[in-house]
């Protein structure tokens, strides 16, 4: 299965942000997450960002770590300074859990 993704880094860590609004992919498998973020055989990052379905905002955005275990966000101090224009107005106001 090939997944498009973009892969971002900021304030000393990096991430890959994949868009799933379409629910095509199921990324909450921590074996999975584990798998992308793993540096040698994977992509390689601190942390997963899927970007999915809201009942609230625009969108939602889900947060793990690479262990792959959900975890919070702190979008203001992690994102600010990605190169997100399409995202970051949103982001700052959607509802992140």
């Amino acid at each position: 299965m090939v997944i498009p993704f973009n892969k971002y880094h900021g304030t000393g860590n990096d991430f890959i942000i994949i868009d799933n609004r379409a629910c095509i992919f199921n990324l909450s498998e921590p074996a999975v997450i584990k798998k992308i973020c793993d540096r040698r055989l994977g992509i390689g990052a601190d942390g997963l960002i899927v970007i999915g379905q809201s009942v609230y905002g625009d969108f939602r955005v889900t947060y793990y770590n690479s262990d792959g275990h959900l975890t919070s966000l702190r979008v203001e101090q992690e994102l600010r300074h990605l190169p997100l224009p399409q995202y970051y107005p949103v982001i700052l106001s959607a509802n992140c859990r």
